[in-house]
């Protein structure tokens, strides 16, 4: 089910303004993950307080991104797509690309695809307390790198499981499948006395991965 609206967002769909919905489904349980609360807010009923509310404003915003938790795991999450399309509405989604065959089935109705890459796939285990068959996520790039969508590759840099060979190891793989984009995110520590990559450091991570993996581009979000 939904759990929140971000009923206008610059950030999470590229070059629009969109309306994000928030699912609470996921299949993971990153201990650095920025959602974990939505697990515990009301449901929100698509059909009857969400659509309605889109239709009315969709001469404005006309954009909606499904995200989550994990979108593709929501098992209302054919009918939201429906309806949207059915309305007119260009979708997009946010994933952490493991359920291949689910966005297998849907890629040719999104226009967007923005998916996690959460850091070395020896590291994925740890990081999301799971066990991860990182084919998957392999499985999910190649697919996004040969169809016509328009996607946002990206990693939070999460200093207890990203540095620099991380990114490094990243790139390789991204070149490996044929990505040509790829997005480091500040993370935003949930502590005030957690760790934290200053700005510095990521804009030398991002010069160094650019000199190094030139049929990539690089960029950093989040810099404050």
């Amino acid at each position: 089910m939904i759990k929140k609206v971000i009923w206008s967002s610059m950030l999470d769909y590229p070059n629009q303004v969109s309306t994000v919905l928030f699912v609470g489904a996921c299949n993971w349980r990153c201990g650095y993950c920025q959602n974990l609360p939505l697990l515990k807010l009301k449901d929100i009923e698509f059909e009857n307080e969400i659509l309605p509310k889109l239709i009315r404003r969709k001469s404005i915003i006309n954009h909606v991104v499904i995200s989550g938790g994990e979108c593709l795991y929501d098992r209302n999450f054919d009918m939201y797509l429906e309806k949207l399309i059915e309305n007119g509405f260009t979708v997009g989604i946010h994933t952490n690309g493991y359920n291949y065959e689910k966005l297998e089935s849907i890629i040719d109705k999104v226009d967007f695809v923005g998916m996690d890459i959460k850091t070395s796939y020896d590291k994925y285990d740890e990081i999301t307390n799971s066990k991860v068959d990182c084919s998957n996520i392999e499985k999910s790039l190649k697919l996004i790198q040969s169809t016509n969508v328009r996607y946002d590759i990206r990693t939070t840099v999460y200093p207890k499981y990203v540095d620099f060979e991380t990114l490094d190891y990243i790139c390789f793989i991204l070149n490996e499948v044929g990505i040509t984009e790829y997005n480091l995110q500040k993370y935003n520590p949930i502590g005030e006395d957690e760790f934290n990559y200053s700005n510095k450091e990521l804009e030398e991570f991002c010069d160094r991965l650019n000199e190094k993996w030139s049929s990539i581009k690089i960029n950093i979000r989040g810099l404050i």
